[in-house]
């Protein structure tokens, strides 16, 4: 059965961020604001509150670690900082990642993020 929506109902889609501006655009039209597009349909842009993220995008070649260990109250239950490692390949909602401990493992995006690291210094020859 197709669910029957009534005027008033608060509604979400999906759709992919295309371009996300800042306050430092010269356009006072678009800063702050996110450009999207809906499958089929043209771009528009919102305000970042308009959104609830779904399932985060990581590239092939990021840089990611698994997301802290801090709980929603506050509370550490694990002292273990994040597991960092590079992205090899993605499928949905689905990461696979090269871990830098040397091994391999598919990881829900969701429980990734950026990596924070700061990345050494390559030494000149």
């Amino acid at each position: 059965m197709t669910q029957k929506f009534r005027k008033g109902d608060l509604v979400s889609i999906q759709a992919v961020v295309e371009t996300q501006y800042d306050d430092r655009d010269e356009l006072t039209s678009i800063r702050n604001k996110v450009s999207i597009r809906v499958e089929g349909q043209s771009t528009m842009l919102v305000s970042p509150d308009q959104l609830v993220l779904v399932t985060p995008f990581f590239a092939v070649g990021e840089r990611v670690q698994t997301k802290s260990s801090v709980k929603e109250d506050g509370s550490r239950r694990m002292k273990a900082g994040p597991v960092r490692g590079t992205v090899v390949a993605h499928s949905e909602d689905a990461v696979w990642v090269k871990f830098d401990h040397g091994q391999h493992g598919t990881v829900a995006a969701v429980d990734l993020e950026p990596s924070t690291e700061i990345p050494a210094l390559k030494a000149v020859a």
